[in-house]
């Protein structure tokens, strides 16, 4: 007998119904994490051009499953980063451009690989009209910074010099930071001095200045984190073509970065508290002239400066002292180069000691360091490097630069890693000390390190060596090491010793004379000019033709930073 439809009972029709149901609602449909035979993701509007000034725009997206949101450039910031299935609105805010040229940024909306959109944003160029502005700042400062009778205090002037160009003046005297609206975890070790623009900041005015007041090194300018603050300056400035961050006649000092690693977030940047007590600059030009970055401490690394994140630095005239990692791991007392690039004139990097590697300075991945005329003394590592650890695959040119007193474990004055290359040209490497081993190099395998008239001489270690580690390549191109001299081909031509050097000066040996073999048998002007073309040196023709004294090597064949 043929069963019909009425003969079922109820609860076997209910049965039924929600058998149908999980036959047609399969698991991908489920919002938490099933794979989906079908998304659905709909932008309102997926490209916007919006003025140079700051705003918003409000996005609708239509999806069918929960999304994602990310903004992948830091001057664009999202109301939300998820939200469920339907429909929402999403608010992007833009910040202000203050380049003189367009840029755009570009936010990223998904469900999965094969349901994702993205939204462009044009942002139209500065104008010549958006001009800069002067600022008048002392440490007790009360008006609105418009004029010296008006000045204002350092931190408020910083939270309004947004255009790039404006020039903040300082007198002399003790600047402490205070609480930015950027930075609201309202602990005291946060304070800093945040640069957001390519703003000039000049000290040394008188504590009295007037309108003709003019500035002068001479007089201290200090900013000062108080042993309180883990960056005393910070630098998070727009990367813009001919312009930097430029800080003139200033000492930063008193810094204490944190032992243990944990992170700020300001305008999109993850801040490391753990680097960088004086200075951190992360994607920014940066520009020191006259500065003393000095007497900072780090629990871990980069007491002195942290460069990272691609900037691009440049120090004159400045000394970079006294700086101090405080734990056994501690790494890079005076300057930390990450990922980013340094160019160093007539500066002085000394006195930093750390408990890792690098006393002095330290390269890591990719980055370039050039320096000319710098004096590397005195600083102290207890693994590594006293003077300069320089690698991951990074570069570096170095010219009349002096290598005395720095004390490590291995390679007192320099050691590489990684597969770095360096240039040492018209240097001198003079009683640098290690407590094991290369009291002037320890040039590790895959590293490579050309060395032309250059002096290294009564370098220690344990071993008695030529103070140099043979394992990496090197090669010496007229010039004198541990009592040898070789020419230009790599031969060895004279031998020298203590006799023919004046060391009555530590920090500046030179020929005894001028018929010295170290003062006859180097490199002359002409085939150094030729060597600065070899190397593609961006340098002028006085950076490489004088001394580290500023004395012309026309007249001599000195081998070494100091002529005769």
């Amino acid at each position: 007998m043929k069963a019909s439809f009425t003969q079922y009972s109820p609860y076997a029709l209910l049965l039924l119904i929600v058998i149908q149901f999980f036959i047609a609602c399969s698991p991908d449909d489920n919002k938490y994490g099933f794979a989906v035979a079908d998304p659905n993701l709909k932008i309102s509007q997926t490209t916007h051009e919006v003025s140079k000034e700051n705003g918003t725009k409000t996005i609708t997206i239509e999806a069918n499953l929960p999304w994602r949101a990310n903004s992948t450039a830091n001057w664009i910031t999202i109301n939300k980063a998820q939200g469920d299935a339907g429909t929402h609105d999403l608010i992007l805010s833009f910040d202000k451009n203050f380049a003189i040229e367009e840029r755009k940024g570009i936010v990223e909306i998904w469900i999965n690989s094969t349901a994702k959109q993205k939204i462009v944003v044009t942002q139209e160029a500065a104008s010549l009209e958006d001009t800069y502005t002067h600022y008048y700042v002392k440490p007790n400062g009360t008006g609105d910074g418009t004029s010296w009778e008006k000045a204002a205090n350092l931190s408020a002037v910083l939270a309004l010099a947004l255009n790039n160009n404006d020039i903040i003046h300082l007198t002399e005297g003790k600047y402490t930071p205070a609480a930015h609206p950027l930075i609201n975890t309202n602990q005291e070790k946060d304070f800093t001095f945040l640069i957001q623009s390519n703003i000039k900041i000049i000290g040394g005015y008188p504590a009295d200045a007037t309108t003709n007041s003019k500035p002068d090194s001479n007089r201290q300018t200090i900013l000062s984190g108080n042993n309180t603050s883990v960056h005393v300056v910070t630098v998070l400035a727009q990367k813009i073509a001919n312009l930097s961050v430029q800080l003139e006649n200033i000492t930063i000092t008193e810094g204490n970065a944190d032992a243990a690693a944990s992170n700020l977030t300001i305008k999109g940047f993850t801040v490391p508290r753990d680097h960088g007590a004086g200075v951190i600059t992360m994607e920014s030009y940066l520009s020191l002239n006259n500065c003393k970055v000095i007497n900072n401490k780090s629990g871990r690394h980069a007491a002195g400066m942290f460069v990272t994140q691609k900037s691009n630095v440049i120090v004159k005239n400045s000394m970079i002292n006294d700086n101090v990692g405080l734990n056994s791991n501690s790494n890079a007392g005076g300057i930390f180069i990450n990922n980013a690039s340094m160019s160093i004139y007539y500066t002085d990097i000394s006195n930093n000691r750390v408990g890792g590697v690098a006393g002095g300075i330290q390269t890591l991945t990719n980055s370039e360091v050039n320096m000319y005329n710098v004096s590397i003394t005195n600083n102290q590592s207890n693994s590594n490097a006293g003077g300069f650890y320089h690698r991951g695959s990074s570069k570096a040119a170095l010219i009349n630069c002096y290598f005395y007193n720095n004390v490590s474990t291995e390679g007192g004055a320099i050691s590489t890693h990684d597969g770095s290359t360096m240039s040492l040209i018209s240097s001198t490497l003079y009683k640098n000390e290690s407590k094991k081993l290369y009291g002037a190099i320890n040039n590790q395998a895959n590293n490579s390190i050309a060395i032309y008239n250059s002096l290294l001489f009564e370098n220690f270690s344990t071993v008695n060596n030529n103070g140099i580690n043979p394992v990496g390549q090197v090669n010496f191109y007229s010039s004198a090491i541990h009592q040898n001299i070789y020419d230009e081909n790599e031969k060895l031509q004279a031998t020298f010793s203590s006799k023919d050097l004046d060391s009555t000066n530590p920090f500046a040996i030179k020929p005894i004379a001028a018929n010295s073999p170290i003062a006859t048998l180097g490199i002359s002007v002409n085939d150094l000019m030729v060597l600065r073309n070899k190397l593609n040196l961006f340098i002028t023709a006085e950076e490489i033709t004088v001394d580290l004294n500023n004395k012309t090597r026309d007249k001599s064949k000195t081998i070494g930073a100091y002529t005769y």
